[in-house]
């Protein structure tokens, strides 16, 4: 093996640190022109109506079957799983409790002010 100077030994680091630039600056444009690419051909394919997507419920098909299931139900072998309540049910809960848990509240600060007063 050949013993390499200092400035070899920098201009060859300096060779090989450009070539990594470079290749990395290509994989960069390369990347963002793909990227660019796949935008245009989905905006090409959406529609108006894809554009602002509709909230879906989610379908759930049963782990030993395979079935559709309805809710959480399997209609083929009788599985049962947890199915998620949806938000409009969830933010009914959360005003009947909030009702509940305000008025429990003034029922007994009223109670404790006649009480002491």
């Amino acid at each position: 093996m050949e013993k390499q100077t200092r400035k070899e030994k920098k201009a060859e680091e300096a060779r090989i640190l450009a070539e990594m630039k470079a290749a990395l600056e290509e994989a960069e444009r390369a990347e963002n022109g793909a990227n660019e690419r796949k935008n245009e051909r989905e905006n090409e394919t959406q529609t108006p109506l894809e554009a602002t997507p509709a909230k879906q419920e989610h379908v759930y098909h049963c782990r030993r079957c395979k079935t559709e299931m309805v809710n959480g139900v399997c209609p083929a072998c009788g599985f049962k799983i947890y199915v998620p309540m949806d938000a409009k049910k969830l933010g009914k809960i959360k005003l009947v409790l909030t009702a509940v848990g305000m008025a429990i509240f003034i029922g007994i600060f009223l109670y404790l002010q006649i009480k002491n007063g």
